[in-house]
């Protein structure tokens, strides 16, 4: 379908208020200065035809010849795209085809900016026309919209992201208007729709959630605005789960694939070759991204080599299909959870759907049991990094196990293997959530179960559960005299010795812990070695016995021999044993703060992740927000802090962590009160923190 000229004012008129994209637009506006050709690039829904046209109109002028948009949605062949762009710049008199030569001599002296939106579909020939345009005139600019790149030389990207969506548990991204994107364009075409009608504050908060729903996909949002005609901000955000369904009904003028979220995800799926549509699919499976490692070993087989995958997931990554996310050790990939159910449900449609459930799970379980036997190595600190970041998958595996019949063994195996790294699986409280969901489910005498009820003992004594501790220890003692396991029975001692400990009864805990560490030292067993090493110090620095700091010397020297270097740190804290007992001088306490930063509670998450090295984008998989609603988070911690690099966070944390240690009201929701010395206590703590206690260490 041809375009028709406009003169040289060609962009359309807004029909509706632009929001958000300052950043965007100031980035492609350097881009464009430098760039004759650019591509504003991401999936369908996200925003790029918009921002392009508000790129041209703020850019027009400086293009005396005119500033072209040319709509390429309903062209389908070369032919059409070449007479289109040619009618759109009046060149097009029926004379036929013009050769480059002819082409060259009627733009070669002109200013113009051209908008090709809507690429993808033609993405050679749009190639080829834009370098034909670029050799004819000196002075043309190009901006292109695409799900992919051109592939042109001199060809400069621009990712489009999904508008900042907001974090429905901060209060300052829910209140006025102009605090965030994505609830602004909702509330926004919310008047559109309702007409004086004004959001209240609950409506505001309900918005809020959809918003994070959707991911900030302005698509998704103006679509979910549309049903506040017949429904309101609840009942939407209850219909969500069926999005594909519910999300329909945009403006009759729009494209046939913008009216319905489905037929945007059908536009982009046919626009991907047979093995694209086959790894989108079973991708599905994966929760808040994956690495290359784990698709070659889930997603492989039935059509799709192992050494294929690394070329089709590129095929995916260029469609936009796929996020790619940049990680100190490697590169990870995530997809919008729009397009992630809808290649569930493109999953679901085949006969593929347990199996690739089962080899996730199978893959997560292998890489879980790998990380605890390395847990007491130099991989140790690496194992805390990696399975943190897989916390999402390591859920979606557990719940699979869960959901199956049959495999709640595996279930219970997946879950008390993450003692090693309890972060692995989020906090305690959640952790002991899915192993008595996994016990509760699982009732048969097995190791995996002895296994369990004695993690879930050692996880209730960190939480201060006295009494639950006693009761899984003693289960687990009996099931594994039972079935003849004598590592889980020595544990299951160990594990009651610790309860000792917590209950300061040093003098009965020290004698016993003594005999404990000689089993396990003539087992050659390290790691519980140095565990009850560990605990033996500290129950000998407040029980007055003089060995202690020797004993907590030895824990670090341990640490060094064996490279475990979480433990190390741990060790080094011998927080404070050498001084109680008066043998080293201790560092001069820092002076108390003249006054607090008030953090919020979602802020002080944010500030811990960075205090553990994690870059927005691994902030943002953790806690389930997006990566600009994280960065969000940090400029604003920086700037109540009064700092300016995320280093100086860091070092405030610390500083903190050295010489004030938390106190409850500083603990997350569901720890317990007894956070200072379970952190010690913990053998396999990712952050400690220093001693502190009654007994004034």
């Amino acid at each position: 379908m041809a375009a028709r000229r406009r003169g040289t004012a060609s962009l359309p008129a807004e029909a509706t208020r632009f929001i958000g994209r300052r950043r965007e637009l100031s980035v492609a506006r350097r881009m464009l200065a430098r760039a004759r050709l650019l591509t504003l690039t991401g999936p369908g829904g996200v925003g790029k035809t918009r921002l392009a046209l508000r790129l041209a109109a703020q850019a027009q002028r400086s293009y005396p010849s005119g500033v072209w948009l040319v709509d390429l949605a309903a062209v389908e062949t070369e032919q059409a795209l070449t007479n289109t762009v040619l009618e759109v710049l009046g060149l097009n008199h029926g004379l036929g085809r013009l050769t480059p030569a002819e082409l060259s001599e009627r733009i070669h002296s002109k200013r113009i900016l051209i908008v090709l939106d809507n690429c993808e579909h033609l993405l050679r020939p749009c190639a080829l026309l834009a370098r034909t345009l670029l050799e004819a005139a000196p002075e043309l600019q190009i901006i292109a919209t695409s799900r992919q790149a051109l592939g042109v030389g001199g060809e400069h990207l621009l990712a489009v992201p999904p508008l900042t969506a907001p974090d429905p548990d901060d209060a300052s991204c829910v209140g006025a208007a102009g605090h965030n994107e994505a609830l602004d364009l909702f509330t926004d075409r919310a008047a559109y729709v309702s007409g004086e009608y004004v959001l209240t504050a609950e409506d505001r908060r309900v918005a809020a959630r959809i918003c994070h729903r959707l991911e900030g996909v302005p698509l998704a949002i103006e679509l979910a605005v549309a049903r506040l005609r017949v429904l309101n901000c609840e009942q939407i955000l209850r219909r969500l789960d069926d999005r594909f369904t519910f999300l329909t009904g945009g403006n009759s003028v729009t494209l046939p694939r913008h009216q319905t979220l489905r037929a945007t995800m059908d536009w982009s799926f046919d626009l991907c070759g047979p093995q694209e549509q086959l790894l989108w699919a079973r991708l599905s499976v994966f929760c808040g991204g994956f690495d290359l490692e784990a698709v070659e070993a889930v997603c492989s087989g039935d059509g799709l080599f192992r050494e294929e995958i690394l070329d089709v997931l590129a095929g995916l990554t260029d469609k936009s299909v796929l996020i790619r996310d940049e990680c100190p050790s490697q590169v990870r990939y995530s997809m919008l959870e729009t397009l992630r159910q809808y290649g569930h449900q493109r999953l679901c449609e085949s006969d593929e759907l347990k199996i690739l459930h089962r080899r996730h799970r199978d893959y997560y379980r292998a890489l879980v049991l790998q990380a605890e036997a390395e847990w007491f190595t130099k991989q140790q600190a690496d194992w805390c990094v990696r399975l943190r970041r897989e916390r999402s998958n390591l859920r979606a595996a557990m719940k699979f196990c869960l959901d199956e019949p049959g495999e709640s063994e595996v279930g219970l195996e997946l879950a008390a293997s993450l003692w090693s790294h309890r972060v692995g699986a989020g906090g305690l409280a959640e952790e002991r959530q899915w192993l008595a969901r996994n016990l509760a489910s699982e009732t048969a005498h097995s190791p995996a179960r002895a296994k369990a009820l004695w993690a879930d003992g050692w996880l209730a004594l960190l939480c201060g559960d006295i009494a639950a501790a006693q009761g899984r220890v003693t289960e687990c003692r009996t099931l594994a005299q039972y079935l003849g396991d004598p590592q889980t029975n020595a544990r299951a001692e160990h594990a009651g010795l610790a309860a000792l400990f917590f209950q300061d009864d040093f003098p009965r805990a020290v004698p016993l812990l003594d005999a404990a560490l000689a089993q396990y030292r003539d087992h050659g067993d390290a790691g519980d070695s140095w565990a009850t090493l560990f605990l033996l110090s500290l129950a000998c620095c407040l029980g007055g016995d003089p060995r202690a700091a020797a004993l907590a010397q030895e824990c670090l020297d341990q640490c060094e021999a064996s490279g475990a270097q979480v433990c190390g740190e741990t060790s080094a804290r011998g927080p404070a044993v050498a001084r109680a007992l008066g043998q080293v001088s201790g560092r001069p306490a820092a002076p108390a703060a003249a006054s607090k930063p008030v953090l919020t509670p979602r802020e002080r998450q944010v500030a811990l992740l960075l205090h553990q090295g994690l870059t927005d984008k691994e902030i943002a998989a953790q806690l389930v927000i997006s990566p600009r609603t994280a960065q969000g988070h940090v400029q604003r911690i920086l700037h109540k802090l009064g700092f300016t690099r995320r280093a100086q966070v860091v070092a405030w944390i610390q500083e903190r962590t050295e010489h004030h240690p938390p106190t409850p009201t500083d603990e997350s929701p569901g720890e317990g009160p007894f956070l200072v010395v379970r952190e010690q206590v913990c053998a396999w703590t990712v952050k400690p923190v220093a001693l502190s206690s009654k007994r004034g260490v």
